[in-house]
């Protein structure tokens, strides 16, 4: 008998599911981590789970006290599920300009949702990670604060890593992802390396494509890929080139150099500028996979097929 003890038990240990599809299409095995089989649907269930959990057993969480965090929609659908499987408050400061659908979610959920003001700077009182932050300190509650949390890359480094490693039995030349807070990156990058130097890491960059390459691969002999953030030059001339300003998919393209990005192990930047893409892969996807994906998922898929194309 496996009974889990609560639903954060259940959290992980989702397959990997051949993508038969655009494998045939490349000629390479492609392999697809169903984390929308988490409870709350979601790769962010690992690191929401795992910050809250550690920051009540740490004694950092006190009882009484609300959890508060500033989200794009999934990691706060992990944090209000675990919450509500341990009878805690959460609220979640999140951009007024994200689906509606996820905002309902997060009230459906139990949470308090407070809308804040998109497109404003990182340092204006009114950005929704300040709002976050300013809440948490005026109840005496968690800040989550997942950009900057190590518990937030490390679940990787524990549960993620180890079961593409053990699932693939160690046979895998390429991951790729495109990173949000860069924990899923972070960890699972450091994992993977230390099993096997040679996995190449790729690091999709969507959208507004900030990131730049320092080194070229060749140049790499510690299999760590100096990166460095555009210039604000090369942003204009990317969007001047691309006709594309930003992306239209939530929860990816990191803004900043979040604490995931910074312990990341990455091999290869890969830029996927236009959007349509991975709006594109998501209803193939589904009518050629019966796999229903959102926006980052789908980028990832487009993404592994130019890849595939691209570096063979």
């Amino acid at each position: 008998e496996q009974v889990k003890e609560s639903v954060v038990d259940a959290v992980g240990g989702t397959p990997l599911i051949l993508l038969k599809g655009i494998s045939k299409a490349t000629g390479c095995r492609i392999l697809g981590k169903a984390e929308w089989m988490n409870p709350a649907g979601s790769i962010k269930d690992r690191a929401a789970s795992n910050m809250v959990m550690t920051a009540l057993k740490d004694g950092i969480l006190k009882p009484g006290a609300p959890v508060v965090e500033a989200t794009s929609g999934n990691t706060g659908i992990g944090v209000a599920m675990t919450c509500g499987s341990l009878g805690i408050k959460c609220i979640f400061c999140i951009n007024s300009n994200k689906s509606p659908e996820k905002i309902e979610l997060l009230k459906t959920l139990g949470a308090e949702v407070i809308l804040c003001k998109p497109g404003v700077p990182l340092d204006s009182p009114e950005h929704y990670h300040n709002v976050a932050r300013a809440t948490a300190e005026r109840l005496g509650g968690l800040y989550v604060n997942q950009y900057y949390n190590e518990n937030n890359w490390q679940v990787h480094v524990r549960l993620t890593g180890p079961e593409i490693w053990r699932d693939t039995q160690g046979k895998i030349d390429v991951f790729l992802t495109a990173p949000g807070t860069g924990g899923t990156i972070g960890g699972t990058s450091n994992y993977l390396k230390s099993q096997n130097p040679a996995v190449e890491i790729v690091m999709v960059d969507p959208g507004s494509a900030i990131w730049y390459d320092e080194l070229p691969p060749s140049e790499i002999t510690d299999h760590r890929l100096r990166i460095r953030e555009k210039t604000p030059e090369e942003k204009n001339d990317l969007k001047l080139q691309n006709k594309n300003k930003s992306t239209c998919l939530e929860g990816v393209g990191s803004d900043a150099f979040f604490l995931g990005l910074r312990v990341a192990k990455v091999d290869r930047v890969l830029p996927v500028l236009d959007d349509k893409l991975a709006v594109l892969m998501a209803h193939y996807m589904v009518r050629n996979e019966g796999i229903m994906i959102g926006g980052s998922a789908a980028l990832n898929a487009a993404a592994c097929y130019i890849a595939c194309h691209r570096f063979g």
